[in-house]
């Protein structure tokens, strides 16, 4: 339980939903929340730090959550940028933009990246290919050797260095592993 803004401190126990809450505290007006108080109950099946994006789908459900009851008018765009906001600069969380946008407008998408905006197009795939998309690949639960973010920052050194000359000697002290 926690009565006020200030219990909402971030010490690694619910940390995803204190930051939506203080991000939709500072950004909108939560007269609801603090005249009627909130009940929340959550639950995944993807255990956390899998790289599934289940961290990003519980912000953006959390932002939606609380745009739906407050009335407020947020697109979108709206939505999976201040879910990116509250993962990587509230709370610190290496990663990238994809997640939020793919959790928030669902479906299947080429999103566009540029360094001013972010275009979501939505493809039009018949169901008979989605179908033959999931029978053809295999989905089981495999045990990651390395956190999601330790991964993110290897690929992220990869991508500006594929001969991985400086991932070696900078593996310790991010705490990525390098073979």
């Amino acid at each position: 339980k926690y009565h006020t803004q200030e219990d909402l401190a971030y010490n690694g126990e619910l940390d995803l939903v204190k930051a939506a809450i203080r991000r939709m505290v500072s950004t909108h007006t939560m007269a609801g929340l603090e005249q009627h108080g909130l009940s929340l109950f959550m639950h995944s099946d993807a255990p956390p730090g899998s790289g599934l994006g289940s961290s990003s789908t519980l912000v953006v459900a959390l932002v939606g959550l609380f745009r739906h009851w407050l009335r407020q008018p947020l697109t979108d765009y709206q939505t999976a940028e201040m879910a990116y906001q509250i993962e990587r600069v509230d709370l610190g969380i290496q990663g990238g933009m994809q997640d939020q946008y793919a959790a928030t407008f669902g479906g299947v998408n080429f999103i566009e990246f540029h360094d001013q905006a972010v275009i979501v197009n939505p493809l039009r795939v018949t169901m008979d290919r989605l179908n033959e998309f999931e029978e053809s690949y295999s989905w089981a639960a495999a045990p990651m050797s390395v956190n999601a973010e330790a991964y993110f920052r290897r690929q992220c050194w990869i991508s500006f260095d594929p001969g991985e000359r400086t991932a070696g000697p900078l593996a310790p002290i991010a705490g990525a592993p390098h073979a």
